[in-house]
């Protein structure tokens, strides 16, 4: 059968972020209309503060959950706990990203954290594209 998928989005309704709640975590009393307004409102205030935030994973939904007032259930404590048993591991692969990103930055005589396309594309990009442009 066909399987409804909720995104949690800034075009997500209050109802969609008690569903995605209910399929991430399970049941809870906290889990009301009216939390999931309050969620949908923190959703746009983060993205007018030009904060970029993912609430599809465990982890985004019930930090969200948290920043809108609700206590955390044991579930989302979880979640969140084993969360942080990756932070070394991508810390060490953010760490080695910007060692060649700097390496490539400073080839256009100007050091200033952007990549030409170019640079880009030599440094990093063609080992995982097809090709160099599509039409």
């Amino acid at each position: 059968g066909v399987v409804r998928v909720v995104r949690v989005t800034t075009l997500a309704s209050g109802e969609m972020i008690i569903m995605k709640l209910h399929e991430l975590f399970g049941e809870d009393p906290q889990f009301t209309e009216a939390l999931g307004e309050h969620m949908r409102k923190q959703i746009l205030e983060n993205a007018k503060e030009g904060r970029r935030e993912e609430y599809n994973s465990e982890v985004g939904l019930a930090m969200l959950f948290e920043q809108s007032g609700g206590k955390l259930t044991p579930a989302m404590a979880e979640a969140i706990d084993k969360s942080h048993d990756n932070e070394p591991h991508i810390k060490n692969l953010i760490d080695e990203i910007k060692e060649r990103w700097d390496l490539w930055d400073g080839r256009d005589q100007v050091c200033d954290n952007q990549l030409t396309f170019d640079h880009f594309y030599i440094g990093g990009g063609a080992p995982n594209n097809n090709c160099y442009h599509s039409s």
